[in-house]
């Protein structure tokens, strides 16, 4: 069956009549083996640039991304710490992640280990034995071993004074509890939007008492710590009960206090990976992330997970292109076969729309592990935008032993809509919801079926929440706004494509589709000029300042009484440098003295001023000192032949 008509922004095939995406460039193509001989011998020769799992990118016979020095015999220790500590705390989720890390070390770092002072560390097997006075304590970590939580909460109550880990367990547990009700309460309250969209808005959060009471509890106990403790001397820094109270914090959207607390977990323990993913993952504020990360990168001694840590955290700043170098430089210096790296360069490359190479490199790593599904709903949506509906359908045969999975119900949803059956597509959405409330691109693919459906209320419920989700993703505002200006309300739906554009202003589709519905929006009716505005600020990333310049004196000449004024500020700047570079000296001039009815500007204003008196001077000295010929035309045309 042939697919129909797509929702998605960034299908190629078959354009959307909501938008229209040009077709993407592969941005990286392998190597050759002939180019690989060549370069060996020819250290001049310069190939295409690419990006391969097993081969370094080399331009003239030089690694293109430089290698780092990671210490293998630590990272295995360290791993083995945190799985170790991990486990003892049913962190099962933290416990996988080292696991898998851990088993795809290679032989080189293993031997470096047992070769190394660090195989001294003993790590018992079983930490906890089967003693009757540990049954209660046994039996609640088998229960969160079957997320069994609230049974497991009932009988970890029971131990919680018996020793720093049960103590742990309880509140973790409890903590469990709380987010799992409140995820099934925010779905139930959903569906009732959807049905009822009297009800659109942010979510309520009943969850936010018992949210309060935990934290309350958790503070307490590092207060009775402290008091317990001898006087003049600080109690051991628990780092785990201490990231639970940041999760507990993020949750009452305490950021900046919750912040400071990981901040401080990994400046005491830079092994617990844990506090550098939930900064990644639940950071809602672009700046504070860049302060963390610029901190990390200048450091000299740097722990080798902070390298993954920068991975990561331009994935979230999406600046895409350099997540591929981070990644590279990790897997030059000997993690090369480490899924989640390979997982995030697939991500990568699907953000930058080569979907091409991103399926490449799903490939590759479902042929280490045909059974991994983390990733996976990113490949059926990377070939959902190439098309390749018979691809999906063999993703979901593999997968049918995990059917009542979050990531196959996605799966499922991309090849339904890809046959153009939204309704179903919605259902199976909807089923990867249930099973997963929290995920953000989720929300937003449900957001886009709804459109194709024209159920607009529902579909601006779906962004809303994934812009609530993750803040830093551009797709839940790009949708939103499209929305809008599908519903002709393009006057309120372009904060949306501006949100969009200033989350990712270097995407060049992004800058092509914002230039073309600003424009809708000022001809449609703009009543504070923004949409003209913006549509300078996107000229001006291209440095297509002539057109900028057009834009700003439109937005000058109709809304100068009702502007902004940051924004005249800008305008007035602007077209006054602009003219300053034409050399149009009087209309320089008057945009400098325009300046000066601002305080902020009035500076700068000034020196523009001077800086034109200056030219001009400069430019009327010139002109006298050129030799004066014109009155002697006539005498040159009437001398004498001077030939013989």
């Amino acid at each position: 069956m042939e697919p129909g008509p797509s929702h998605r922004p960034d299908r190629d095939e078959t354009p959307s009549p909501i938008q229209q995406w040009p077709t993407p460039q592969r941005l990286y193509s392998p190597i050759s083996d002939d180019e690989d001989e060549q370069m060996e011998e020819d250290p001049d020769f310069t190939p295409e640039r690419s990006f391969r799992r097993s081969t370094p990118i080399r331009i003239r016979g030089e690694l293109l991304y430089p290698t780092i020095e990671i210490p293998h015999a630590q990272v295995i220790a360290d791993l083995q710490w945190l799985i170790f500590e991990c486990d003892k705390r049913c962190m099962i989720d933290e416990v996988a992640w080292a696991t898998d890390v851990l088993n795809h070390c290679s032989d080189q770092m293993m031997e470096a280990y047992e070769a190394s002072d660090e195989v001294s560390t003993v790590v018992p097997q079983h930490p906890y034995e089967a003693y009757p006075h540990n049954r209660n304590l046994m039996l609640g970590r088998a229960l969160m071993h079957q997320r069994k939580i609230h049974r497991a909460n009932s009988f970890f109550e029971k131990v919680k004074d018996t020793g720093e880990v049960p103590r742990f367990l309880y509140y973790y547990s409890k903590f469990m509890t709380i987010a799992k009700s409140a995820l099934q309460t925010e779905l139930i309250m959903f569906q009732k939007s959807v049905v009822h969209p009297i009800l659109e808005g942010e979510p309520a959060r009943p969850e936010i008492a018992e949210y309060t009471e935990l934290h309350t509890r958790l503070l307490k106990e590092r207060s009775l710590e402290k008091i317990g403790f001898k006087k003049g001397k600080e109690p051991p820094f628990d780092i785990f009960l201490e990231y639970l109270t940041a999760k507990v914090e993020l949750e009452l959207d305490c950021h900046e206090v919750a912040w400071d607390r990981l901040i401080k977990i990994i400046e005491q323990e830079p092994r617990f990976w844990p506090a550098y993913d939930t900064l990644v993952h639940r950071c809602k504020q672009d700046d504070k992330l860049k302060d963390v990360f610029r901190r990390y990168i200048q450091r000299e001694d740097r722990h080798w997970l902070e390298y993954f840590f920068e991975v990561f955290a331009l994935a979230k700043m999406n600046d895409h292109h350099q997540v591929l170098e981070a990644a590279q430089r990790l897997m030059n210096s000997g993690l090369a076969n480490q899924p989640f790296l390979m997982q995030q360069i697939a991500i990568s490359f699907h953000e930058t729309y080569a979907n091409y190479d991103a399926c490449e490199m799903f490939e590759n790593i479902r042929r280490a592990d045909p059974y991994r599904l983390s990733g996976m709903e990113i490949y059926a949506n990377a070939l959902y935008v190439l098309g390749q509906v018979a691809k999906i359908r063999e993703l979901l045969v593999k997968f049918e032993g995990q059917r009542f999975t979050w990531q196959v119900a996605m799966i499922t949803a991309n090849y339904y809509s890809l046959r153009s059956d939204h309704i179903k597509a919605i259902q199976y959405f909807e089923k990867s919801l249930r099973l997963n409330p929290s995920n953000s691109r989720t929300w937003t693919l449900l957001g886009h079926e709804y459109m194709e459906i024209k159920n607009h209320p529902a579909s601006a419920l779906c962004y809303r929440r994934a812009g609530l989700l993750n803040p830093q993703d551009p797709a839940p505002q790009y949708g939103l706004g499209t929305m809008y200006d599908v519903i002709k309300m393009q006057s309120y739906g372009h904060r949306f494509f501006v949100n969009a554009f200033r989350l990712r202003p270097y995407d060049s589709r992004m800058i092509i589709e914002a230039k073309q519905y600003f424009k809708k929006a000022f001809f449609n009716g703009d009543p504070d000029g923004l949409a003209l505005f913006f549509l300078g600020k996107v000229c001006e990333k291209q440095k297509q300042r002539e057109e900028a310049a057009r834009a700003y004196e439109k937005y000058l000449k109709v809304y100068e009484g009702v502007a902004d004024k940051k924004c005249l500020q800008h305008v007035l700047l602007f077209l006054a440098n602009f003219c300053l570079e034409r050399k149009k000296w009087d209309a320089a001039c008057f945009y400098g003295t325009m300046c000066s009815d601002y305080e902020e500007i009035r500076e700068e204003g000034a020196k523009l001023i001077e800086k034109v008196q200056r030219a001009k001077q400069r430019e009327s000295t010139m002109w006298l000192a050129k030799p004066q010929t014109e009155g002697n035309d006539a005498l040159l045309d009437s001398s004498p032949d001077p030939s013989p």
